[in-house]
């Protein structure tokens, strides 16, 4: 310490003003413990919401992973069980999309139905808000082909846009929504094996 300020510090305490400067020092000290503890609550609350970011990751990493297997098997059952009387299958593509964020679950047959993303999330929020209208106005176009609304669509049942050359058939189930494309003829057997096959 300086000599000033030691000297300072004797002639408080010598006069009997000790106490106002050691409550000073303590309102000080009060002060730096606070803010220590703010601090330490700060730090502690980014750690929790950082841990429970993580967990929330985790929980839908693994209903991800478990709706993807589902799919799977539902995909094995649904073209075993779609073929069309001359005994050729009913599906030639598969998606199953993630009911939240559009992505690819599964797929089968001869690979994916090719949707862009934004296809894929326009899918989604069709079934998730009932309203079709979008597929009604514009169709759906997968590769050089246009799809067009047969019916009034409804999201409890099976969505059916159609074309020249086959069909693209589309239904809400637990694990995700099931995309199916098939060929000419085939509507009618891969939407009975849709309405009937179960996860």
């Amino acid at each position: 310490m300086p000599r000033s300020i030691l000297t300072w510090l004797v002639v408080q305490i010598v006069n009997g003003e000790s106490r106002t400067f050691s409550s000073s020092i303590m309102n000080g000290l009060k002060c730096v413990f606070l803010f220590s503890l703010v601090a330490s609550a700060f730090v502690s609350c980014n750690a929790e919401v950082d841990s429970l970011d993580s967990l929330l990751r985790r929980v839908i990493a693994g209903i991800k992973a478990e709706n993807a297997q589902t799919a799977g098997g539902y995909i094995q059952r649904l073209t075993s069980g779609a073929t069309k009387a001359d005994g050729k299958t009913a599906i030639d593509r598969i998606s199953v999309l993630d009911k939240q964020d559009g992505t690819l679950l599964a797929s089968g047959g001869q690979g994916a139905v090719p949707l862009s993303a934004m296809q894929r999330n326009a899918i989604v929020s069709a079934f998730t808000s009932g309203r079709f209208d979008s597929f009604q106005t514009n169709g759906l176009t997968v590769g050089d082909r246009m799809y067009r609304v047969a019916g009034t669509p409804s999201a409890d049942g099976v969505v059916t846009l159609v074309s020249r050359n086959g069909t693209i058939n589309m239904k809400k189930a637990n694990f995700g929504i099931v995309v199916v494309q098939s060929p000419k003829g085939g509507m009618t057997a891969a939407v009975d094996a849709m309405k009937t096959t179960t996860k």
